[in-house]
C-alpha cells in the first residue's frame, strides 16, 4: 500500500479522525482475479468520494453493473501522487467533477475471501466539495471503465438501488451498498 502511516495521520489532523469499521464478504473467483489485477505495486486501497449537490449525492455507474445499479465514485490513489491529488483525479476521471477533499468520514477494513484465498483491503471514505457549479449533465473523461454519472437522491440509493447491489453476485457490489449504509448512519449520527 502507497499511503503511509505519516500520510494518514496528516489527513486526519487536517480533515478530523475518521470512524472505523471491519467486514468480510465471499467473492467469486472471478471478483477475486479482478481485484488482485487492480494491485499494481501492491496497492490495497481506495478512496471513495462522497459529492453532495442539492441533497443527492454523485454516483457512477460501470458496464458490468446490473441496470440501473449505481455507487459512489472510487479508485487508487497511484504511485508518487498525494491523497487529495488522487482523489480529485479518481472524482474527475468517474464524473467529470472538480472537488476538494472536506471531511475524512470512515476508514474500513475489509477481507475478501474466494475459498481459501484472501485479500485484505482498506477503503477511505471521504466527503469531497464541489469546487465550482456541476453541469447539467455529467461526463466522465474515463468512458471505458465508466459508463455513466449523475446525482441521485439518498432514498433511491438506500433502496432499489440498494436491493441491486446487494441481489448482484457480487460480494464488491454489496460491500459498495453497505459503504452508502455507512455514510448515511454517519449523516444522521454525527456525534456518535
Amino acid at each position: 500500500m502507497y499511503l503511509t502511516g505519516p500520510e494518514i495521520s496528516q489527513l486526519e489532523r487536517r480533515f478530523g479522525r475518521p470512524r472505523q469499521a471491519v467486514l468480510a464478504y465471499e467473492i467469486p473467483n472471478e471478483e477475486y482475479s479482478f481485484i488482485r489485477s487492480t494491485q499494481r505495486d501492491q496497492r490495497a486501497h481506495d478512496v471513495t468520494a462522497f459529492i453532495p449537490h442539492e441533497g443527492q449525492i454523485a454516483v457512477i455507474q460501470k458496464p458490468s453493473y446490473p441496470e440501473g445499479a449505481w455507487r459512489v465514485p472510487s479508485g487508487g490513489i497511484s504511485k508518487g501522487e498525494s491523497f487529495e491529488e488522487g482523489l480529485q483525479r479518481e472524482v474527475r476521471e468517474e464524473t467529470g467533477l472538480s472537488v476538494a477533499m472536506n471531511r475524512y468520514l470512515y476508514r474500513v477494513h475489509v477481507r475478501f475471501v474466494a475459498g481459501e484465498d484472501t485479500i485484505d483491503w482498506t477503503t477511505h471514505v471521504v466527503e469531497a466539495l464541489l469546487t465550482e457549479p456541476p453541469p447539467e449533465e455529467l461526463r466522465p473523461e474515463d468512458t471505458r471503465e465508466i459508463v455513466a454519472a449523475r446525482f441521485l437522491d439518498w432514498e433511491t440509493l438506500l433502496g432499489p438501488v440498494r436491493e441491486l447491489l446487494i441481489a448482484a453476485p457480487s460480494g464488491g457490489l454489496t460491500y459498495r451498498a453497505h459503504l452508502h449504509d455507512l455514510v448515511y448512519r454517519y449523516y444522521a449520527t454525527p456525534e456518535a
